[in-house]
């Protein structure tokens, strides 16, 4: 289970299991490729745990499913996993682990003492120049999505939030397998944000893999090693940096099924997946032999009703049921590409989603404003 759960039922279902799926949107495509599956209640913590213990649960036994793997969604509330994990067997981090890795004082003392580049960051506004407060922005412990990250606000007194300062760069997440021997790095992705005028660090979705310099390479497994080692990762983790020429900055790691799964081939995600399941190291293939490729959120441009027939292209996934209406910005699907190089994939996904716009123009709506929240995707 996932916010967006698509990527990791393709993968699970590619490598033989057969699979209950549990998100927030309920697309097609996680229906065509799962056996079962349940939309559950999101709310700004992430999911409901009503919703879990009073329906994830008893239809994970009514399935006769005794593994539970998850993305994300669960970061903000680690004793929801703790609770989960009592009455399932929970595949990856342990909560604990989650608590840990999401404890922005814990996580970032735990990158100093193994000498891993960090930007400043503090969780008490006063210590920030008041000459500088333009470089700072405010994060929110468990956030995730870029939706929790905005400009210095002094007002804020929240135990949740931590203020960090900006540093210039290209954000750059590493996919990899933590394991009790070390890590096996599976990629180097960028990362495209979309912001808003409210959202200005809003997540856009993934481009790679990315051909970076060796002795950023180098440091970033290193830096996977060591965290994986002193906060106790397993399984599939990903690691968001921002780079700048021979330089790196680590902002969080990210202890769950990663996204960036869905960048590569299904074969490699099946082996990938089976590997989590597992717990065994695996053995990373060369992501040179693989086309670059782009995958983007697509955010609403318009409030919408998904017309039914909708022709859409082979290139979009994650593609709402007819009838679904969705709220201006708010995630609609994501669109594909592949081409010779990652400027070149990201560059002719944009061109697509301006495609895509013009083609659902016609449908858009006035009504979603008359309408009660469980009819609008979108809606907290």
């Amino acid at each position: 289970m996932a916010a967006n759960v698509r990527p990791y039922v393709v993968a699970a279902s590619a490598a033989g299991y057969q699979v209950l799926a549990a998100d927030v949107f309920g697309d097609e495509n996680t229906l065509q490729a799962s056996a079962k599956h349940l939309v559950l209640d999101y709310g700004k913590q992430g999911f409901v745990p009503d919703a879990i213990l009073h329906c994830l649960l008893p239809a994970m036994r009514e399935f006769g499913a005794q593994d539970l793997l998850y993305g994300s969604g669960f970061e903000s509330q680690p004793t929801l996993l703790a609770q989960i994990a009592s009455q399932v067997n929970l595949i990856g981090n342990a909560s604990e682990v989650v608590v840990a890795s999401k404890n922005a004082p814990v996580f970032f003392q735990r990158c100093r003492q193994y000498d891993i580049p960090v930007p400043d960051t503090c969780v008490d506004p006063s210590a920030i120049p008041p000459n500088d407060l333009s470089r700072w922005i405010c994060k929110r412990q468990g956030g995730c999505g870029g939706m929790h990250i905005q400009h210095v606000d002094l007002s804020v007194r929240d135990d949740d939030v931590y203020f960090q300062r900006i540093v210039d760069g290209v954000p750059v997440s590493l996919l990899f397998m933590a394991h009790e021997s070390g890590v096996s790095v599976l990629g180097f992705q960028r990362q495209v944000v979309s912001p808003t005028n409210q959202l200005p660090y809003r997540y856009g979705g993934l481009a790679g893999p990315l051909v970076l310099p060796d002795s950023i390479k180098q440091g970033l497994i290193q830096a996977a090693r060591d965290l994986s080692a002193t906060l106790g990762l397993r399984g599939l983790n990903s690691l968001d940096v921002m780079v700048q020429g021979e330089q790196f900055w680590v902002l969080e790691v990210n202890p769950r099924l990663s996204a960036s799964l869905g960048l590569y081939p299904v074969a490699w995600q099946a082996e990938w997946l089976a590997a989590h399941i597992s717990g065994k190291p695996l053995i990373s293939h060369p992501i040179a032999l693989i086309q670059a490729a782009a995958n983007l959120v697509f955010y609403a441009p318009f409030d919408i009703r998904i017309p039914q027939h909708f022709p859409w292209p082979e290139w979009v996934v994650d593609k709402p049921l007819a009838h679904t209406l969705i709220a201006r910005d708010m995630p609609l699907c994501s669109v594909q590409a592949e081409a010779g190089d990652v400027d070149a994939a990201e560059a002719l996904a944009k061109t697509r989603m301006t495609l895509l716009s013009a083609m659902l123009k016609p449908y858009t709506t006035i009504d979603i404003d008359k309408l009660g929240e469980s009819h609008v995707r979108g809606c907290d």
